[in-house]
């Protein structure tokens, strides 16, 4: 009888430090590579350049993914515009007019603001065809301003 009521007590108990070890685990991940090697208990914690190369493969995946998700979203576009038209889905010389929305956004509002995120839409089906950050900041361009005259910027640029 006793088990039967402290029972649902250890379950809560267990859940709740999971979660803790959970959440721990994922803040982890967003604080970075530091936090990471603090938070693991092994006694080796991941050297700079081995994190990098896990972030590098990790990126080079998502702009895969995102590459192959773009194209069948353009793929899908395209074949809708072409049906619309009249014309056959596999006709791979026609030109099709896909009706698309633009919207961009900046990182905030206000002069302040240096990065910039746009995408197309494609209003028949609703899903980005493409999209594009901007940065108003380019570091090439200020080293090599602060490299050489204003002529032989205006030059280069």
């Amino acid at each position: 009888m006793l088990a039967t009521l402290w029972l649902p007590l250890l379950q809560v108990y267990a859940m709740e430090k999971k979660e803790t070890r959970e959440k721990r685990l994922t803040e982890s991940r967003l604080e970075g590579h530091v936090e990471l090697e603090e938070d693991c208990t092994s006694r080796f914690g991941l050297s700079s350049s081995i994190y990098a190369r896990h972030e590098d493969a990790l990126l080079e995946a998502h702009t895969d993914v995102i590459r192959g998700e773009l194209a069948k979203n353009r793929a899908e576009a395209r074949k809708l515009a072409l049906l619309e038209m009249g014309e056959e889905g596999n006709n791979e010389n026609a030109i099709a007019e896909v009706p698309v929305s633009f919207d961009g956004t900046w990182s905030r509002r206000g002069y302040s603001a240096n990065l910039c995120v746009s995408s197309v839409i494609s209003a028949a089906s609703g899903k980005v065809l493409d999209f594009e950050v901007i940065s108003k900041v380019c570091s090439q361009c200020n080293q090599k301003k602060a490299n050489c005259t204003q002529e032989a910027f205006e030059d280069w640029l």
